[in-house]
């Protein structure tokens, strides 16, 4: 089963983007991108898209940059960023009450 994904994986980013015109790109979003509804996939809240953040890409991006036309919109899972920054702040709380 490994040697069948390892196979469509190279076929899909090594073959069909180069005998596809106009050439497609692929794009990774990094971890914190904001959320753009158009060009991922995911299950999130439209009212509460302005919190959410990438925590993982696990499939990218697949576009024609010149066209601006997406033939496969990114597969995510999300973050709220007030988890993230609830974290962040508490491990510095902690960093400084440890230095006293």
């Amino acid at each position: 089963m490994a040697g069948d994904i390892i196979r469509k994986v190279v076929t899909l980013f090594w073959f069909r983007f180069k005998v596809q015109e106009p050439i497609a790109k692929y794009t990774w979003f990094n971890y914190r991108d904001k959320i753009v509804p158009s060009r991922m996939e995911g299950i999130w809240d439209d009212d509460d898209i302005d919190n959410i953040v990438v925590d993982i890409c696990h499939f990218p991006l697949i576009a024609d940059k010149s066209t601006n036309q997406i033939y496969t919109p990114a597969k995510i899972f999300h973050k709220h960023t007030k988890y993230i920054y609830k974290s962040y702040y508490n491990s510095i709380y902690e960093l400084l009450e440890n230095q006293e």
